[in-house]
C-alpha cells in the first residue's frame, strides 16, 4: 500500500482529490444541464430525436459530485465506508475510459500520421495510468483508515510513518475531551 499520493500524505491527497473532483463535476453538471436542456428543446420542436447519452452522463456526473463530497467527509472524519462510493464511481469511470477512449481514438485517428497516433496513444495511456494511480492511492487511504480504526485510535492520526512533520510523534491523544493536566 502507498504511504503518500502525489507527493502528499494520504489524508491530504484525499481532501485535495475530493475538492478537485467536486469542483470539476460541478462545472460539468452546469455544462451537461445546458446540453440536456438544449437536446430536450430540440426534441420538442421535432428538429431531432432526443439522445439519452447526455442525460446518462449528467446522472453519472451528479453521482460523482456527491461521491467526491463523501470522499472529503470520509477523509476528514476517518470513516472508510464514506470513501467507497467514490471508489465505485471512479472504478466505473476508469473502465469506461479504457473501453471507450482507445476504440474511439482508433476510429478518429486512422488518416493521421504515425507520429500523431503515437502521441495520442501515449497521452491516453498516461491519463489512464494517472487515474489508476489515484484510485490505488485512495484504496491505500481506505486501508490506512481501517487499520487505524482497528487499532482503536480512530480519534487521531498521529502516526510517525504517516505524517512527516509531526511535532508530537509519541502516543495518541483523543480530541473529544480535555487534556489531563496535573498540578505541580
Amino acid at each position: 500500500m502507498l504511504q503518500s499520493l502525489l507527493c502528499m500524505n494520504l489524508h491530504t491527497a484525499g481532501k485535495v482529490i475530493g475538492s478537485v473532483g467536486t469542483a470539476v463535476s460541478f462545472v460539468a453538471i452546469i455544462f451537461l444541464s445546458t446540453v440536456v436542456g438544449h437536446d430536450v428543446a430540440l426534441s420538442r420542436l421535432a428538429l431531432q430525436d432526443y439522445d439519452y447519452n447526455s442525460g446518462v452522463w449528467l446522472i453519472l456526473t451528479v453521482l460523482f459530485f456527491f461521491s467526491s463530497i463523501l470522499l472529503i467527509m470520509g477523509t476528514m472524519q476517518n470513516k472508510h465506508f464514506l470513501l467507497l462510493p467514490w471508489l465505485l464511481i471512479t472504478g466505473f469511470f476508469i473502465i469506461t475510459f479504457a473501453r471507450v477512449a482507445f476504440p474511439l481514438y482508433f476510429k478518429l485517428m486512422m488518416p493521421k500520421t504515425f507520429r500523431v497516433q503515437m502521441m495520442c496513444n501515449v497521452v491516453i495511456g498516461m491519463i489512464l495510468a494517472l487515474k489508476m494511480y489515484v484510485y490505488y492511492g485512495i484504496c491505500s487511504l481506505v486501508y490506512h483508515i481501517r487499520q487505524i480504526r482497528a487499532e482503536g485510535h480512530s480519534e487521531t492520526l498521529q502516526n510517525k510513518n504517516f505524517y512527516s512533520s509531526n511535532l508530537q510523534d509519541t502516543g495518541f491523544y483523543p480530541i473529544d475531551g480535555y487534556p489531563y493536566y496535573s498540578k505541580m
